[in-house]
């Protein structure tokens, strides 16, 4: 009797230890979520903060576009500037593609990114900027950008001219 009582509280112990997994697996990944989307969400506003910046500064805006089309013609103050402004935004997408190959941000939320650094480096100015600033990145970025948006199939002109003739 007392053996048959002992096997029924290992029995009561195991379905214990079953729900309490159970339950920490689902904590686990309520977790997990809550930490994809923390690291979305800060990679989205340390990116339009940047870009708000630039937005609000119209002699920035001047050197960015002009610096986008030819680096090398802009003052020696300007390219400082320039490389500046950029280094500090590709830092952001640094960070995200990073955050993304650690598995917190889904692919697909990378992959909404594209279109924006794909349409920078589209720029001749870019470009030259790149290649004296790529050295200053991470492997994982200096790949993507010199695989993935730096190959002949993704040379073509900027799809969205609108934005260039306003400013």
């Amino acid at each position: 009797m007392i053996e048959a009582l002992g096997n029924i509280g290992d029995f009561l112990g195991g379905i214990g230890v079953v729900i309490t997994l159970i339950y920490l697996a689902g904590q686990v990944r309520q977790n997990t979520r809550s930490v994809r989307i923390s690291a979305f969400q800060t990679a989205q506003r340390d990116i339009a903060d940047k870009l708000d910046g630039l937005s609000h500064d119209p002699e920035l805006i001047r050197i960015f576009f002009d610096g986008n089309h030819n680096f090398e013609s802009l003052s020696k103050e300007d390219r400082r500037r320039y490389a500046i402004f950029m280094t500090g935004w590709l830092r952001r997408y640094e960070t995200l593609l990073y955050q993304t190959h650690l598995g917190n941000i889904d692919r697909a939320q990378w992959a909404g990114q594209l279109s924006e650094i794909r349409t920078a480096f589209e720029y001749p100015g870019a470009r030259a900027w790149w290649g004296q600033a790529k050295g200053s990145f991470n492997r994982d970025l200096r790949e993507f950008v010199e695989g993935d948006l730096l190959a002949p199939d993704h040379r073509t002109p900027p799809p969205n001219k609108a934005i260039e003739a306003d400013a």
